[in-house]
């Protein structure tokens, strides 16, 4: 069986997966005011816990009230007299034609109309205005200015239970506002509804604007207003934990269903819109590692996951699996492979992902392919390269597929252009010009001054040396072929017109050849010394080329040497068929005679050598 070795192909099983959370998002750029109401019983001490951080002014008897809250260590009390909070003007109130999100947690103990929060200056300018009407349905309110309500108004919702926490959300999503109770969205309760005045006011809280009309009698808890962007359009999972802002990037190991929620209800990952089992967007928050034994998937902050043909997904079935084992069986040749993922969803990254696959620290300094099957086909396609560093290969993509790590195939190196390439540590070759100086591998083709010229009728000579060690017990054979391709001439003159052909292209199967007969011989041939010459054996060049003597360093004189002309299809041209414990060397010399008539001038050509393991069956 050959084993032949070429530069790896890193196969990596990516197959993304995603579910949505059940949480609303937390703290982040859109969020523009956040009463957590925790602190001491009492204490009439309130914090903006937004990015804002705005000023919060109590006024009334409002306080701390630690044996009532939804989360957390405390809940906002209103007596129902005159309590309110009073936020300075600022354009985080003024809507405009923007999205916005309000929510929080209320608690009624009466049942009158009251006001939770509004926009404006009483007896000027109402802007909006979040109440509860006297049978306890909430409505909003759209101001047009002055002292007039909009009749492009939501209307009252269903009723809130007394002496029990709801949820209550106001969403605006383009030119439709929504209410939402318990994460429902209320039937009959979305509207289109116009832009909203850009005039900046104060904000407050418990009482109909600066008045005290209409006095707020309950608790509320976890109130949020987030202006650009609609976090619900559709039912959703209140939440079950206070909002907070990830401190910290997060490494997710071998995620599973409970993880994923996890992940989402503490706000590391944000579901854009429905519900974390039913999604069509979701935003990472946070730098996210997902993890598995081999593979770590690293998702910069602000990475929106979508759906490519804008269908919705389950965020709780997202995976990270190394599928090395399962992806062998296609693949026999694969080290490193990984599913990262939701099965059948084609899943896109607003930003890149760096994928790092573990493969082994026998490919440090290697390049590897990394190949790509796109969900659902069967074709595997060329992703990018990676160089391995300390056993892992790192690379970018931005999609959801499946990725392979391969550890087979050839090495290839030109002679005149540099090659110095291992692969994988059993097949290793090294070329370079006559001088032997590694990194020079510009061949000089005769003794005058400028490369590429001759006289004619005095033939001139180069050489390039390959260096080749393999621990196959099998060997391996050196092929060349002609840049050029389907040219049969490889040298060709820098106005890129006139040409010195070649002799007759040489052929693997037929192994033609013919001596050089000076001055009649005329074109660019090559010939073949491999060392150690002694191993007569191994060396299955033997029957083809001139065996005796160092061809190369005879030059000009040794006529009688054999010669073809450089190959344009890929051909074997020497074969090393056992094992041998140190390297072997082969020598390929170049020797070249015009007619008076060839145009003067430089003439230059490259060649592409290329090792592969196993030579058995060549030349026997």
């Amino acid at each position: 069986m050959k084993n032949n070795i070429s530069i790896f192909a890193v196969v990596f099983i990516v197959t993304l997966f995603f579910t949505q959370s059940v949480i609303a998002v937390g703290v982040d750029e859109f969020t523009k005011f956040l009463l957590h109401a925790d602190g001491v019983d009492g204490s009439t001490s309130f914090v903006d816990d937004s990015l804002s951080a705005h000023t919060v002014n109590a006024q009334g008897d409002i306080q701390i009230n630690t044996a009532e809250k939804k989360f957390g260590t405390g809940s906002a009390i209103f007596d129902g007299s005159a309590d309110r909070l009073q936020l300075p003007s600022s354009t985080d109130w003024a809507i405009g034609n923007s999205d916005f999100t309000i929510d929080t947690w209320v608690k009624l103990n009466s049942s009158k109309i009251q006001h939770l929060v509004n926009n404006g200056t009483y007896n000027d300018s109402a802007i909006w205005l979040l109440g509860v009407d006297a049978s306890n349905k909430f409505y909003f309110n759209k101001g047009t200015g002055g002292w007039a309500w909009t009749t492009a108004h939501l209307g009252e919702s269903e009723a809130l239970t007394l002496d029990t926490w709801h949820h209550i959300a106001v969403v605006r999503s383009g030119n439709t506002l929504h209410l939402f109770l318990d994460g429902q969205l209320l039937t009959g309760y979305s509207t289109v509804i116009g832009d909203f005045s850009t005039e900046v006011h104060p904000l407050y809280m418990g009482t109909y604007f600066s008045s005290t009309l209409r006095p707020f009698d309950g608790h509320m808890d976890e109130f949020r207003i987030s202006k650009g962007i609609a976090r619900w359009t559709s039912n959703f999972t209140p939440p079950i934990a206070p909002y907070s802002e990830p401190v910290s990037d997060i490494t997710i190991q071998n995620p599973d269903n409970a993880e994923m929620s996890d992940v989402v209800n503490e706000g590391y990952i944000t579901v854009d819109n429905g519900t974390i089992d039913n999604t069509t967007q979701t935003t990472t928050q946070v730098q996210v590692t997902f993890q598995s034994n081999t593979t770590n998937a690293i998702f910069p902050t602000n990475t929106v996951i979508t759906e490519s043909l804008n269908g919705n997904f389950n965020f709780e079935n997202f995976i990270t699996q190394n599928t090395l084992n399962e992806e062998r069986g296609d693949h026999p040749n694969a080290v490193g492979a990984v599913r990262l993922g939701i099965p059948n969803e084609n899943l896109t990254f607003s930003n890149d992902i760096t994928m790092e696959i573990t493969v082994s620290e026998a490919y440090n300094d290697m390049e590897l392919e990394v190949l790509s099957q796109l969900e659902g086909e069967v074709t595997w396609n060329t992703h990018t390269t990676c160089t391995v560093t300390n056993g892992i290969c790192t690379f970018t993509t931005n999609h959801a597929t499946t990725y392979i790590v391969n550890g087979d195939g050839t090495i290839s190196g030109i002679d005149d252009l540099n090659l110095n390439v291992e692969v994988n540590a059993t097949l290793s070759m090294d070329c370079y010009d006559k001088d032997g100086v590694t990194g020079d591998y510009d061949v000089i083709l005769g003794t005058i001054a400028n490369p590429g010229i001759v006289i004619a009728g005095t033939p001139a000579v180069g050489q390039s040396t390959c260096i080749v060690t393999t621990n196959d017990t099998q060997g391996y054979y050196l092929s060349m072929i002609n840049d050029n391709g389907a040219s049969n001439t490889t040298l060709v003159h820098s106005n890129n017109t006139d040409e010195i052909p070649d002799l007759t292209q040489f052929n693997e199967t037929t192994k033609v050849t013919e001596s050089w007969n000076a001055p009649t011989t005329k074109g660019l041939g090559f010939s073949v010394t491999q060392f150690p010459q002694a191993d007569t054996t191994n060396n299955t060049f033997n029957n083809v080329w001139t065996t005796s003597g160092n061809l190369c360093e005879e030059g000009i004189t040794n006529d009688d040497a054999d010669y073809a002309g450089v190959p344009q299809t890929a051909q074997a041209v020497a074969a090393h068929t056992a094992y041998n414990s140190t390297s072997t060397t082969t020598d390929v010399c170049y020797k070249v005679d015009v007619s008076p008539s060839q145009p003067s001038g430089v003439y230059t050509g490259s060649v592409t050598y290329t090792a592969t393991s196993d030579a058995s069956g060549f030349w026997q």
